[in-house]
């Protein structure tokens, strides 16, 4: 075997580390809330303009923040982010995230589902309040935040045989943090708003599934044609094969 195949294999083993630290735990909810660090907060905006940020307290999530559905977007569990209510008399806004501490391989993109907002009955979408969803990154090394995406949106009444609240897939450029172990935070923000007697309006619901990494480079690689060939900087003479429409393979 020659040095540049032992070289390979060595710089495999030194790589590996890296690629497995990528993966983000119980990125689909499988296992429910676990590898996740949720936290919360209720912000009365009458005593504070802190919107989220130190208000936040850890909390145990229920199985409800982890429902296990049949529908969309696949069979199986995923997050629901930030819950449809009205949290008490005032003017509230409220706050929730999930984090997870992870290593950034060079070259991948953050994808994730997420569906914000519930489809509602043909009257009460006036008393829904918007709600944002938030990635932002937590890079220890500086201490500092950074919000990497901001989507919004809001429970809604949909148009007669249309749906309008539907999960939809988000990429995420991480590129500034490649090669970095950083805490992935994605934070939802509502609100609600009421008095001693009525219900002004209370937070949209927000969803959230699916978390992985996927590859930004596109390969310009071309398949050579079948036949035998001879490379001299690799590994010499060789034959390649190609597979036909049928099944079949032809030199």
């Amino acid at each position: 075997m020659t040095q540049k195949f032992f070289r390979t294999v060595a710089m495999l083993f030194l790589l590996m580390p890296a690629i497995c630290r990528a993966q983000i735990v119980n990125a689909d909810f499988a296992d429910g809330a676990n590898g996740w660090s949720w936290r919360q907060a209720y912000v009365n905006r009458s005593v504070t303009s802190d919107l989220c940020g130190s208000a936040m307290t850890p909390f145990t999530p229920r199985s409800l923040d982890v429902p296990n559905s049949a529908a969309e977007p696949s069979n199986g569990r995923f997050a629901r982010l930030m819950p449809d209510e009205s949290y008490g008399v005032g003017d509230w806004t409220i706050c929730r995230q999930i984090e997870q501490r992870v290593f950034i391989v060079p070259g991948k993109l953050l994808v994730f589902d997420a569906k914000l907002g519930d489809e509602l009955g043909s009257s009460g979408s006036a008393s829904i309040g918007g709600v944002n969803v938030a990635v932002l990154v937590f890079d220890p090394s500086t201490g500092r935040e950074q919000k990497l995406q901001s989507i919004d949106g809001r429970s809604s009444v949909c148009p007669y045989g249309r749906r309008c609240n539907s999960f939809a897939s988000y990429s995420v450029d991480v590129s500034a943090y490649w090669g970095k172990s950083i805490f992935l935070r994605i934070r939802a923000t509502s609100g609600s708003s009421r008095s001693n007697v009525s219900t002004f309006y209370f937070s949209s619901p927000a969803y959230v599934d699916s978390f992985h990494f996927e590859s930004t480079i596109v390969s310009s690689w071309k398949e050579p044609t079948a036949g035998s060939w001879y490379n001299s900087g690799r590994s010499g003479h060789g034959l390649h094969l190609s597979r036909a429409g049928n099944g079949s393979f032809t030199v």
